[in-house]
């Protein structure tokens, strides 16, 4: 490599831009290309379509190269006509330095590079991103698909001889579970871009409470315990519980929809479906907390923007969110509905004084992170 000449990052994807269903690898991508692309250069191989969806993107040539704003460049292959020989070409005929990979299970964009590499067709150095795949919460659902999985891996030594990039502490221990203590594991926390938000400041009444959920309504997000823990809450007052995402299983809103029936009049909840990146902050400026009950983040993006906004959270212990209530932002509990009772209580009992320093802090706590040193040098590390 040419002295000074920066390196070129192939990240392999099944979705990205303009897509945004897929949620949080998405942005941890986009926010990568964001804040890196000082130090290196980065293009993106993904498919044509987004999540769940039969079309591909409006007005979006594939099969080409096209270059973005944020000066990354990105091949859409075809959904319908991927193939290990497309694959290894693009990749092959691609000049890069590491082929970086954001999934554990994905077939085209993940196994199947890796059993390319296996098999001398690919030369790349890889590093590999499970994106919380391997937590106790993501390998509790699918338990005997994914254990499967795992044991072919190590037989066959699928992922032997690769680089695997843990965004959090916990993520780096998750790893070495599964691969063993010599497995070369580099930690690198995700990057967030700063979020367009709002001045306006939320009032807090007493009796009141405004709750969103904000991520993918599938099982291992935990709507349905958030739904419980509402319907076991018999505080008088009004309550107000709005669903933003995509839906990824209609028979999963069907029971959410059947717990929803049991709510009591004054609490209400809408399924108010995805909401543009760009109008994150405004939609979320309106409400009191984030309520997000989640089995498995390896970040959480909505959380962090809720926190940029100034909104305190309710969450799960199983993310890199950790001691809230310590730091007055929220509360993180293991995800059963007994847990979240009290703290709804006391949300819904919240006067605007003590709500709006809660408010403060979530935002200081958002601010820390945003201007977190040592980051870009992790990134480096990572791909160095």
């Amino acid at each position: 490599m040419e002295l000074n000449k920066k390196k070129t990052i192939l990240v392999l994807i099944d979705w990205y831009l303009p897509g945004r269903k897929a949620g949080g690898p998405v942005k941890s991508v986009e926010s990568l290309v964001w804040f890196m692309k000082d130090h290196f250069n980065f293009k993106i191989l993904t498919t044509d379509t987004d999540l769940g969806e039969k079309e591909p993107y409006v007005n979006l040539e594939a099969e080409k190269w096209i270059k973005r704003e944020d000066e990354s460049e990105v091949f859409y292959f075809k959904k319908n006509e991927l193939s290990k020989e497309k694959i290894c070409d693009v990749i092959n005929s691609t000049d890069h330095d590491i082929l970086y990979l954001n999934s554990y299970y994905s077939k085209w964009f993940s196994i199947v590079p890796l059993q390319l590499k296996k098999k001398e067709k690919i030369k790349s150095s890889i590093i590999l991103a499970p994106r919380g795949m391997l937590s106790e919460g993501a390998l509790a659902l699918k338990k005997i698909k994914k254990k499967s999985f795992i044991h072919y891996s190590k037989f066959t030594g699928l992922h032997s001889g690769i680089i695997w990039h843990a965004t959090y502490e916990n993520e780096v221990e998750e790893i070495k579970k599964t691969y063993g203590r010599k497995a070369e594991v580099k930690l690198c926390p995700n990057f967030s871009k700063p979020l367009p938000v709002p001045g306006a400041i939320r009032k807090k009444n007493k009796g009141e409470l405004r709750l969103f959920f904000l991520s993918r309504v599938s099982r291992v997000k935990n709507l349905h315990i958030a739904l419980q823990s509402l319907v076991e809450l018999n505080s008088e007052g009004k309550i107000i519980f709005d669903v933003f995402g995509s839906i990824e299983d209609e028979n999963y809103r069907n029971e959410c929809n059947t717990i929803i029936q049991r709510l009591p009049k004054n609490i209400s909840v809408k399924f108010k479906g995805e909401v543009k990146n760009e109008r994150v902050g405004e939609e979320v400026s309106t409400y009191h907390f984030l309520f997000l009950p989640t089995s498995n983040e390896n970040f959480g993006h909505s959380i962090f923007e809720a926190l940029q906004c100034g909104c305190p959270v309710i969450i799960s212990n199983k993310t890199p969110w950790k001691d809230l209530e310590k730091l007055n932002c929220g509360w993180d509990v293991e995800p059963i509905p007994v847990n979240y009772l009290p703290i709804l209580k006391k949300c819904m009992l919240m006067e605007d004084e003590e709500y709006q320093i809660m408010s403060s802090a979530a935002l200081k706590l958002a601010t820390e992170k945003l201007n977190a040193s040592g980051q870009i040098d992790a990134a480096l590390a990572l791909f160095s």
